[in-house]
């Protein structure tokens, strides 16, 4: 399972396809040598519920 592998040698090869659909992105930053993510930029854990739609392309 791709959730499992944390390197990309532990990936095995499936006979499906994963897409992975982010409804959100953090700001950049760790306060490691700087300032963190300003609170504004961070993202809260939440429940979302969007939709998409795939179409051939020709």
């Amino acid at each position: 399972i791709i959730q499992a592998a944390k390197h990309p040698c532990d990936l095995v090869e499936e006979d499906a396809i994963t897409l992975r659909l982010d409804a959100e992105i953090s700001g950049v930053g760790t306060g490691a040598c700087g300032p963190g993510v300003a609170e504004r930029h961070t993202v809260k854990l939440r429940e979302v519920a969007f939709s998409f739609k795939l179409e051939p392309s020709y």
